[in-house]
Formats: C-alpha cells, sequence, structure tokens
C-alpha cells in the first residue's frame, strides 16, 4: 500500500515503501529519525473478544469459553496473550461474556484488563466493541479462540487490515479469519458510527464485520491481509480439535464427556 506523503499534527507520515524500508532498517541500525518516524504506526493495545455464547465445539462450549480450551498444551487464550506480549504489547484487555469468570484469572496471571460484556446472549459482537470503545485507537482486535502457527504481531503496523487465510473449497476465494487491525483513524471513525446506529434493532444481532462492511463507504479502507494455508486456525467442531491434537480428549477436563 502507497500513500502519498502527508502531514498530520506536525508529524510527516510515511508512504507505504517508506515504512517498509524503515522497518527494515530496525533489525540493524536504526537512527533516531527512524524511531521518530514509526511514532503513527506504533500499535498501542490489543482487545480481545471472549464474550460469545460459542455452537461448538459442542458439548465442551456448554461447559466453558472457547478460548479456555487447552490445545497442544497451552490455553487458546492464554497461547494468545503470550504471543501479543511477545510483540511488545502490554496493555491488553479481555472481554468477556459466557462463563466469563473462568477467564478471571488472567488478570492476574498475565496482567490484562477484563472487561465484562453483559450483552453478550442478546447482541452480536458490536456489543463487546461497545463496551471497549474508549480504549481503541491503534489496536489489535482477536479473537480468543485462534491458533497461530508463527506469532502474527508486530510493534509497529502501517494501515488497518482484516486477516484472511484461503477458503477449504480450494477456488481462489479468502475466508475473513482471526485478527484485525485498526488504525487511531479506523476506530475513531467506527466508534462513531457504531454510536450512531447502536440502538437501531438491526444491529441487534451484527458482528462488528457486518456493521463495517455494510457502512464501508463511511469508514476508512479495511485492507486484506492474506496469510498462507494453516497460519492459523479456529475449531469448529470437537473432530477438528481431535485432528489437530490427537491427545486432546485424553486430557480434557470435561464433566459431559467424562
Amino acid at each position: 500500500i502507497v500513500k502519498p506523503l502527508h502531514i498530520l499534527n506536525g508529524v510527516g507520515l510515511l508512504t507505504g515503501e517508506q515504512f517498509k524500508a524503515v522497518m527494515r532498517r530496525l533489525g540493524a541500525n536504526p537512527s533516531a529519525q527512524d524511531i521518530e518516524s514509526l511514532g503513527p504506526y506504533r500499535v498501542e493495545n490489543a482487545v480481545i473478544l471472549a464474550a460469545g455464547l460459542p455452537a461448538n465445539p459442542a458439548p465442551l462450549s456448554y461447559e466453558k469459553p472457547k478460548g479456555a480450551l487447552v490445545v497442544r498444551g497451552a490455553a487458546l487464550i492464554e497461547r494468545l496473550i503470550r504471543q501479543l506480549k511477545e510483540a511488545g504489547l502490554q496493555d491488553i484487555t479481555v472481554v468477556s461474556g459466557f462463563l466469563g469468570e473462568q477467564l478471571s484469572y488472567l488478570e492476574d496471571a498475565f496482567g490484562v484488563r477484563l472487561v465484562i460484556n453483559d450483552s453478550y446472549r442478546e447482541r452480536g459482537s458490536s456489543s463487546s466493541i461497545k463496551c471497549v470503545e474508549g480504549l481503541l485507537g491503534n489496536t489489535y482486535l482477536c479473537s480468543a479462540e485462534t491458533w497461530y502457527q508463527d506469532n502474527p504481531f508486530a510493534p509497529y503496523e502501517y494501515d488497518s487490515y482484516r486477516a484472511a487465510i484461503p477458503a477449504e473449497d480450494g477456488a481462489d476465494t479468502w475466508a475473513l479469519r482471526g485478527h484485525a487491525y485498526w488504525s487511531r483513524e479506523f476506530s475513531s471513525a467506527f466508534v462513531k458510527l457504531l454510536d450512531s446506529i447502536y440502538d437501531d434493532p438491526a444491529t441487534v444481532d451484527a458482528s462488528w464485520e457486518q456493521i463495517a462492511a455494510e457502512h464501508a463507504g463511511e469508514l476508512p479502507a479495511l485492507q486484506i491481509r492474506r496469510y498462507g494455508r494453516g497460519a492459523f486456525r479456529g475449531f469448529d467442531s470437537l473432530d477438528d480439535v481431535q485432528r489437530f491434537d490427537p491427545g486432546f480428549i485424553d486430557r480434557v477436563d470435561s464433566e459431559i464427556l467424562d
């Protein structure tokens, strides 16, 4: 993505190519000017959405939040928090709802902020965004149930995007999965939009993705960042988890399965 150089609040913003060049220098010998130029692109925080009432993988989804599933030796949400911290992010908020008390330990164990979404049963994920709208800036927006092979997060991002992986049908199509990154510009515009339509009955079941798609003309561009097949994954059934982690059933703590 290449943008023209322009001025915002007295700070010169970089073109896409300039940003890439500075990022390459970060691992070698960056100058003070390089560090200063990256200021507008520093990721400020992350929000992990963990409030929803999951339908799958049943029957485990009746007993615990999906992010609490222990896959390949670690709870999905714990692995995600560690990856965010490895990227230098210390300001992390978890929005919980369904069986949220099972995630309360994260506050002490990982130093994250917990926010309770009391509307998770009646509303879509836009209600979780509403709960943290005052925290949104240069922000990663993550799903607690996503398992990442490699850490996709970074201390700096150039522009807003939505992650995507190849669709399973084998066609040249992409499925929007995993995380998103919102710049301050996108966050500000989305919060303003959400506030204006939140009381509309049509938004009750809406996810933030649906709202962004339906009002794309009113928001800054949300790019698609493509990842390879297997870069990250969710789990839509118990069989999905078992195929990925063959020892899962033997280790899982479940009264229902017992």
